[in-house]
């Protein structure tokens, strides 16, 4: 069985990422986590984060009913 890790984050906590004042908080707390989940040799892939504002939704509708 395989799992998806996803994180979401408000515009403030992404861009702590690079804020001069926050990013080695950030940082300091995320990177050990990431090399302990490759360490462990669970980490199949990843890509990089989008900023907040350029995210987007994809709606496809209802399913149709079977009933009528």
């Amino acid at each position: 069985m395989e799992y998806t890790l996803m994180f979401y984050m408000s515009p403030s906590e992404f861009s702590a990422r690079t804020d001069p004042d926050k990013r080695a908080t950030f940082w300091g707390a995320f990177l050990p986590y990431m090399q302990a989940v490759k360490g462990a040799g669970i980490f199949k892939g990843g890509a990089g984060l989008e900023p907040p504002g350029r995210r987007s939704f994809c709606f496809t509708g209802r399913p149709e009913s079977d009933s009528t």
